[in-house]
């Protein structure tokens, strides 16, 4: 089973299935949707079947008449980007809890998939006030109906900022920002941290990053390279985070330079600041890494976050610049 999401709801009450497939087809014609009943052998209607068939992949949809469970480094991380966030789950009284169904499921098809049903859901039940990813990211009910309609746009905008956070924190170097719900997708996070970027200069590489790993998964090794262009290179290595909980880290250290290679300026590592080298080979056009972000981060200080505010998760993925 994919990765959970939870719909927050001001009343419980249980969707109505066949009006969810029918905004679903409305929202994303290119998708082929159906509810389980359709396909009903004997033709006999399940009226209170929670799944719904999206082309060959199933999504449960369980109604919960009850709260879910509080956890204050939530809210506490999402004041900054939804200062209204913690009074609605205060509020709310009942969930849905959405996932993709089936083993070995790939993280990015599933939350694509999972997120197009969210969208419909939001459209159709008046309840709905926002959206936990994961556990570990919050973000309104309005904001999820907006974005959750480029769900199968290609990469890089689809919308992957529901996905994650980008964290600043301020530290003795500078400055720093740490990723929170890429593990899901990459295995671990992101911590980076500079003495010489601008603030909006970090975001735009850590944001450009983690759409790369989202998107490609893993494939950031030990040693490995990126930068915006030839003259900036940061290299990565694994190590204990520091800084958070003693957690598996990837440790940078600072720009190198690198001779320049045959047919560089048309490889994806100029074109989508940061990656990686030596993955070296993509068309298309640059993509809009912080465009998506900065919308969410326009309000976020640069404050220590606490131990409380951040449950490390399982890896973490170290830069310093």
């Amino acid at each position: 089973m994919s990765a959970l999401a939870f719909v927050l709801l001001d009343d419980p009450t249980t969707p109505d299935m066949s009006t969810v497939a029918k905004a679903l087809r409305t929202r994303h014609p290119q998708l082929p949707v159906e509810t389980v009943s359709d396909n009903s052998p004997t033709g006999v209607r399940h009226v209170g079947s929670p799944l719904i068939r999206c082309g060959d992949e199933l999504v449960a949809v369980m109604s919960m008449p009850a709260p879910i469970p509080q956890d204050p480094g939530l809210w506490s991380r999402t004041a900054t980007t939804w200062p209204e966030g913690k009074t609605i789950a205060a509020r709310h009284r009942g969930h849905l809890i959405v996932s993709v169904v089936g083993k070995g499921q790939q993280p990015l098809p599933a939350a694509r998939l999972s997120t197009a049903v969210i969208g419909a859901l939001i459209a159709v039940i008046p309840e709905c006030c926002g959206v936990v990813w994961g556990g570990k990211v919050a973000r309104p009910a309005r904001l999820w109906l907006e974005m959750s309609s480029r769900s199968f746009a290609p990469f890089p905008d689809y919308p992957f900022t529901l996905w994650l956070d980008i964290l600043p924190f301020r530290s003795h170097a500078g400055i720093g920002a740490v990723t929170m719900g890429l593990a899901a997708f990459a295995g671990r996070e992101i911590e980076f941290e500079t003495a010489k970027l601008p603030f909006p200069t970090m975001i735009d590489k850590v944001t450009g990053l983690a759409a790369y790993l989202v998107e490609h998964g893993n494939v950031v090794k030990d040693g490995d390279t990126f930068g915006g262009d030839e003259r900036e290179r940061f290299a990565v290595r694994y190590k204990n985070s520091d800084r958070f909980g003693g957690m598996t880290a990837v440790a940078p250290r600072g720009p190198r330079p690198r001779r320049r290679r045959p047919n560089a300026g048309r490889s994806i590592k100029n074109r989508l600041a940061p990656t990686l080298l030596p993955i070296a080979s993509a068309t298309g056009p640059r993509p809009r890494r912080a465009r998506c972000l900065r919308r969410h981060q326009a309000r976020l200080g640069l404050r220590p976050l606490t131990q409380h505010e951040l449950s490390p998760p399982k890896m973490f993925g170290a830069l310093r610049a």
